[in-house]
């Protein structure tokens, strides 16, 4: 697979409060062929589902309970965004109960806490611990500091009757604070829940299908009135089922706010329903804040093999960056006439290779993105800044066409096709053995995506400058004789992969990021221009050689800098002498229209001098 990044600048005025630090938490489990990291307890075991090894909260059998944690404990208070697959089948008599996600730093009546947190059985329970994980408790009742996300596929009591279910196709969020939790709907405790059975389309979890969910949280911000009323998130198979407010403080966890991430799952006593309750995949992703640097610095941030890099054009440095991925399944993405976003109906979003392949199914990354100007100080930012995704596409998408770069600012992602303003950022983009490219200017917080037209061209040669032609080897060291003039040869390509038939030679590129500084191209980033320049580098022994560039080439015309039509460019470079015994590369900065880019090719090797 080809790597691919998009770049835009960005005018940044993000909203975001100012809790502690933490560093990046970032787990993937594709299938639980493995379980290391992970913490079983209970009922839950590993079985075989008849196509993978998934973690099986319970059998369908009757009084199970079980859970599975992360076994380190991991930052809440900057948010984070969860995804996982499930399957809710094999029942012997009829649907029950249900399972939940939960979030928890505490403990059960019967001295379980943390990693080991299992709620007891009818048959465990004592005089001092009478509250059973079983049934309608969905194995995290009486669990104190937490809060639990609860898939119910059996209606205790009914709308204001305790249990106060909606039905038995239900989604619910409850949460006690510090106290002991709850299922019960009609207490204090509901932060909210939805009949999946009347929501357009209808979802049914408990029909033997896999299904996917995604939570996503972001930290409350004091300031951040109408647009940071709902910071909770669930959607099912893509579509967006229940958001609500919520803050993670409220749960009395240990200063920092670390917390243990699993799921519960039950069946009931005698005479009750059963499941296997499955967990197929699951991904995690805390939000990663970062402190940046001054004016050309590049901060990065690493989403599993995923980059999303953030560099300050005019800033003063010290800005506290947030970044937070939500994924997004493809298939469910808003696209089409009057399903697709506004005014980008003819577009959809790019899958990420790591995610799709995780999930088994073609997944998107949205962006959520948001900065205050120190550790101390929650103002806004306020500067130009440029951005860059990189990413592999999935191996069902070997390139794409018609690439894009959509944003949609004082929003949560993700977006639908409700999003008002939405707008692209677009520039750039580049596909090839280098990042790709995308390039504009927004205004945030944000929540950023890349997308795509399926109807247009896949874009396959390249863009931009992607390597040197015959008789250099970009692979490795091509010999030269030191004193001659040699020949280097390349293609230069448009953002959409077609040639380009114009691009200028910058003898000084600007200080400036993406600007030349030379008379006719200076304040002219739109003009497309190349930069070649020798840097010297140590010669690596026994690493293989080229000695086709000693061969003399015949040149066209006499000129430094050659357009020998249709994108194909030349440039002559007179070495010295007194470079016999050493080594060099060539530094390329170019720019098809928008920031410049800079490489060094051959990238590992370079050029020996005899």
């Amino acid at each position: 697979m080809q790597r691919q990044i998009c770049v835009f600048s960005v005018l940044a005025a993000l909203c975001l409060g100012s809790p502690p630090l933490h560093a990046q938490q970032v787990f993937s489990f594709s299938d639980f062929s493995s379980t290391a990291g992970l913490q079983r307890n209970g009922s839950t075991g590993v079985a075989n589902n008849g196509t993978s090894q998934v973690l099986r909260l319970t059998p369908a059998s009757l009084d199970q309970v079980g859970s599975v944690w992360y076994a380190t404990p991991l930052p809440l208070s900057k948010g984070f965004s969860t995804t996982f697959k499930f399957q809710i089948s094999g029942t012997t008599s009829f649907n029950g109960d249900g399972f939940a996600f939960v979030i928890q730093n505490g403990g059960f009546c019967n001295g379980t806490s943390g990693a080991m947190a299992v709620a007891p059985t009818n048959v465990q329970l004592t005089a001092g611990c009478t509250i059973s994980g079983e049934g309608g408790s969905i194995g995290y009742a009486g669990l104190t500091r937490s809060v639990a996300f609860e898939f119910d596929t059996f209606q205790n009591g009914s709308p204001g009757v305790p249990y106060g279910d909606l039905s038995n196709d239900e989604l619910g969020i409850q949460s006690c604070g510090a106290s002991a939790n709850t299922p019960d709907h009609t207490s204090a405790c509901n932060f909210g829940q939805v009949d999946l059975s009347q929501v357009s389309p209808a979802i049914q979890i408990a029909d033997g299908n896999v299904h996917t969910a995604t939570i996503l949280y972001v930290p409350p911000t004091p300031g951040c009135e109408v647009e940071c009323t709902k910071n909770l998130f669930i959607t099912i198979d893509g579509q967006l089922v229940l958001s609500t407010f919520f803050d993670v403080g409220t749960l009395g966890l240990d200063p920092g706010d670390p917390a243990f991430v699993g799921f519960t799952a039950a069946t009931g006593a005698a005479g009750g329903g059963n499941d296997n309750h499955d967990i197929l995949s699951w991904i995690y992703n805390s939000a990663q804040t970062k402190t940046m640097g001054g004016p050309g610095t590049t901060t990065t941030f690493t989403f599993d093999t995923d980059t999303y890099k953030i560099t300050g054009l005019d800033n003063a440095g010290g800005e506290q960056v947030t970044v937070d991925a939500f994924l997004t399944p493809a298939s469910a993405f808003p696209t089409g006439p009057g399903t697709g976003l506004p005014g980008f109906t003819n577009e959809t979003c790019v899958p990420y290779g790591d995610y799709s392949a995780a999930l088994h199914v073609d997944t998107c990354v949205e962006f959520q993105v948001e900065c205050q100007v120190s550790a101390v100080d929650t103002t806004p930012c306020n500067f130009d800044y440029e951005l860059a995704t990189g990413y592999d596409l999935p191996g069902d998408l070997p390139a794409i066409g018609g690439p894009d770069f959509l944003v949609a600012h004082g929003v949560n992602c993700p977006l639908t096709s409700n999003t008002l303003g939405i707008m692209s950022i677009f520039e750039d983009y580049e596909v090839s053995i280098k990042d790709p490219t995308t390039v504009g200017k927004s205004r945030g917080p944000s929540c950023f995506v890349a997308t795509y037209r399926p109807s247009a061209a896949p874009i396959t040669t390249g863009v931009g400058f992607v390597g040197w032609e015959s008789p250099v080897v970009n692979n490795a060291v091509n010999q030269i004789k030191a004193g001659s003039t040699r020949p280097l040869s390349f293609f230069f390509y448009n953002s959409d992969g077609s040639p380009n038939v114009n691009l200028a030679y910058c003898n000084t590129p600007s200080t400036t990021p993406g600007l030349c500084a030379d008379t006719g191209l200076a304040g002219s980033p739109a003009t497309p221009w190349i930069n070649i320049f020798p840097v010297g580098i140590a010669c690596q022994g026994g690493a293989p050689l080229n000695t086709g560039t000693e061969t003399s080439i015949s040149t066209t015309g006499g000129s430094g800098f050659q357009n020998n039509g249709n994108g194909a460019y030349q440039a002559n470079w007179k070495t010295l002498k007194n470079w016999a015994g050493s080594c060099a590369n060539v530094r390329v900065t170019y720019s098809t229209g928008g920031a410049a880019n800079v490489v060094l090719f051959p990238t590992n090797f370079g050029f020996q001098f005899n």
